[in-house]
């Protein structure tokens, strides 16, 4: 895995929240990438604090993409089934921590050659969470 956020930036939000989206990212890459590479970077653009975390693992296909965009995965009543059909419970959760941060996310895929994910968190008011 690359870590390639510098150990000084630094932003104002709940950290707790974000240390969650994080995790589900990360887990998700580690998850879905049996050979190749994990990236975690970050940058500032406009008044956006941008994280992303891109891998080159398996990738999602067109459903399950369109899924995520909908908003059509659901994470209230989880399944063991779901835990492991990777079913977008994670994405899910992610997507309504990134709403609680007033921020917002987008993700890209091609099945095959991984998943991008970035969070933007905006630089210009802290959340109040």
């Amino acid at each position: 895995m690359n870590n390639e956020v510098p150990e000084d930036d630094v932003i104002i939000t709940d950290p707790r929240i974000l240390t969650i989206i994080l995790h589900n990212l990360i887990s998700n890459a580690i998850k879905y990438t049996q050979k190749g590479s994990i990236t975690v970077r970050s940058r500032v653009e406009h008044k956006w604090y941008i994280l992303e975390v891109i891998d080159n693992g398996r990738g999602m296909t067109p459903i399950q993409l369109e899924a995520v965009h909908q908003g059509n995965t659901k994470h209230g009543e989880i399944s063991v089934e779901d835990l492991t059909a990777g079913n977008g419970i994670g994405l899910s959760l992610v997507a309504d921590l990134v709403q609680a941060l007033d921020g917002r996310w987008e993700i890209d895929s091609h099945e095959g050659s991984g998943v991008r994910v970035r969070i933007f968190i905006s630089l210009d008011t802290p959340s109040e969470v």
